[in-house]
């Protein structure tokens, strides 16, 4: 097993990472807004290439190859699939902002959030939302419970737990809205 060695400073890091492309014509490119840099290089007439991301001592991948074109080719493939990979976490970002922004939803007095179900007590129990397609083909939402002690609150409606401590089977609480009803509609927003 190879330790990377901890760097306090830019120079340094970037000095370790030259080293490691020791070779004739050493090139290196990144892209503007990101953090990732690619060297190439060529050592004894063949052409090396290593991609680092972020403030990684260790390649992401350190690749030799028989032509400049696969060469390239693995550069290009490398530089789009961080640009994928940035779009995405963007998306999920906003996501999360739409998801946090949802207000509440009561239902039968039970307080409905994005962080779970609070009780007419007033006890918050963790559960999620899952929208989706029943046996019978009927659109419905599933409210479910975190964690198998987390009880959820009986005024929510009829609760489900196929719990069998003979068989050592255990499931968690689950509650149904069926598409139509008031609940379900409330409750999409949640489910998205």
């Amino acid at each position: 097993m190879r330790l990377t060695p901890k760097f306090t400073t830019t120079e340094e890091l970037n000095a370790y990472r030259h080293a490691l492309a020791r070779g004739e014509n050493p090139a290196e490119e990144s892209r503007p807004g990101s953090d990732s840099l690619v060297m190439t290089y060529q050592a004894g007439g063949v052409l090396y290439g290593a991609a680092f991301w972020g403030k990684s001592a260790r390649p992401l991948w350190h690749y030799r190859f028989r032509t400049a074109e696969q060469r390239q080719e693995n550069i290009d493939r490398f530089w789009s699939g961080l640009a994928g990979h940035q779009e995405l976490k963007a998306k999920q970002a906003a996501d999360r902002k739409a998801r946090s922004s949802i207000s509440a939803v009561e239902i039968n007095g039970v307080r409905c959030s994005v962080h779970g179900v609070k009780t007419l007590e007033g006890k918050h129990v963790p559960a999620w939302y899952m929208k989706g397609t029943l046996i019978n083909g009927a659109l419905a939402i599933t409210i479910c419970a975190k964690n198998y002690g987390d009880n959820l609150p009986r005024e929510l409606g009829r609760i489900e737990n196929d719990t069998d401590v003979q068989t050592d089977y255990f499931d968690k609480d689950r509650v149904r809205f069926l598409d139509g009803t008031p609940e379900y509609a409330a409750l999409l927003p949640l489910a998205a």
